[in-house]
């Protein structure tokens, strides 16, 4: 449980760590949590995964995030004539639209003083990290049929993690993300594909690895 790493975790760095639970579902206990780590001087701070995902990134980052990847999609839209590639193309699109006016709403309701860039963490650690969606990370790509590619759109868990994972790897070279999984991969190479993403994504593109085909063919060998 929480209270239990919180103990475990406080008995290692012999001080207080912070905790936030599942329970803080109003706007002012969110503010006051994040002001916590904001202005806190917390060498660990323990949330679950439902609080995690409540704390968001820039209104600005955010949403130049997504626009970049609206483009890359239209890209690979002009570049096939597939009509099942198409198909998953213009998922994620809509999904990528879809997060585009959740962002735009938000502006409007529920902005927040502490957005995730504001608030001093330089690592995110996620136990179990093969379990809440976070595996289903969205893809493009012209590849189908692949065993355990699941679908294109992906889950909001885990463009949440990639989100913020991308915003701490691009301020600390490529640092700023630990994964903890006794199981990582279950079905098949796509997966590794994946973690490849989140945890060496600068490295992977300057290998020529930009998609799932190109890294299926790296890995798999060909039959004649």
């Amino acid at each position: 449980s929480t209270r239990k790493e919180s103990s475990a975790a406080s008995d290692v760095y012999k001080r207080q760590v912070l905790v936030g639970t599942e329970y803080m579902t109003s706007k002012k206990q969110r503010e006051a949590f994040l002001a916590n780590i904001a202005f806190g001087d917390w060498p660990i701070v323990l949330i679950t995964r439902s609080t995690f995902g409540l704390i968001p990134c820039s209104d600005d980052y955010t949403t130049g995030f997504i626009q970049d990847y609206i483009e890359e999609v239209e890209e690979q839209i002009k570049s096939t004539d597939d009509k099942l590639t198409l198909r998953e193309l213009e998922k994620v699109k809509r999904s990528l639209n879809a997060k585009m006016l959740s962002v735009l709403n938000r502006q409007k309701k529920d902005k927040t003083n502490f957005c995730f860039e504001k608030l001093g963490i330089q690592q995110i650690v996620v136990d179990e990290i093969h379990e809440g969606g976070f595996k289903n990370l969205m893809y493009l790509s012209k590849l189908n049929g692949v065993g355990g590619l699941g679908p294109a759109d992906g889950s909001q868990a885990a463009f949440d993690l990639f989100l913020k994972a991308r915003h701490l790897q691009n301020k600390y070279e490529g640092r700023g993300l630990l994964g903890l999984s006794g199981t990582t991969i279950t079905n098949s190479v796509v997966e590794a594909y994946t973690y490849l993403r989140y945890f060496y994504l600068d490295e992977a593109k300057k290998a020529g690895i930009s998609d799932p085909v190109s890294y299926t063919h790296l890995t798999l060998p060909t039959t004649p």
